[in-house]
């Protein structure tokens, strides 16, 4: 769950999440400064509080660029810290996936007893690092290039590619018939994965049955 503009949640609001998402294995992504500010005021212990993960504040400056790390298998595509107040993690329970030049964490996680936090101050995070955070919170990926957002529901899997030209491997979660959603091309028939040929800005959409 990508958690974003929440810097301010109040004491009650802390109580609901805690019951409704801390739980089940979840993986809560927490966006630049979750919980900040409550009833009294900011406080940057408020962050941990919610997120579970300690954090210190890196304070004014100009933009920094920050490096996906972590278990590697996140392309090294940069990540953008914005300018202003914003906050760096400060917790060795922390995994990091993202750091700035001087070695500085920007993005960690941190495994809790019945769920996952990741706090970022990096945004907007890469598709490929959500990509990863997915996988390894068990949502199905159904393709891994990070130029290929997927939006997919049980019947139709709609595909965009912001890339060059390619042909594009999808995963599908089961065996299906695809066809063209908007032709009635018939593509497969029982396969559990399909390569469809796509232009550079074209989306096409799937039925699957």
């Amino acid at each position: 769950m990508l958690v974003l503009n929440s810097a301010r949640v109040t004491r009650a609001m802390r109580k609901t999440i805690a019951r409704k998402l801390k739980r089940g294995q979840k993986t809560l992504i927490w966006c630049h400064a979750p919980g900040y500010i409550d009833e009294d005021g900011a406080d940057v212990d408020n962050i941990a509080d919610l997120t579970g993960i300690r954090v210190r504040t890196l304070g004014e400056g100009d933009r920094r660029s920050a490096t996906a790390s972590g278990r590697g298998r996140v392309s090294r595509d940069a990540l953008k810290v914005p300018r202003g107040l914003a906050f760096c993690v400060d917790d060795d329970r922390a995994e990091s996936l993202a750091r700035l030049d001087d070695g500085t964490v920007v993005a960690g996680r941190r495994d809790l007893d019945e769920w996952t936090s990741i706090f970022t101050a990096a945004i907007p995070l890469r598709a490929a690092l959500l990509k990863q955070v997915a996988r390894e919170a068990g949502v199905h990926i159904y393709c891994d290039d990070p130029d290929i957002a997927v939006f997919a529901n049980e019947h139709y899997v709609t595909a965009c590619n912001d890339g060059r030209a390619e042909d594009v491997a999808l995963r599908l979660p089961g065996r299906a018939t695809v066809s063209d959603a908007v032709t009635g091309e018939a593509l497969a028939q029982g396969a559990d994965s399909i390569l469809i040929p796509m232009r550079s800005k074209e989306v096409r959409i799937l039925a699957l049955r």
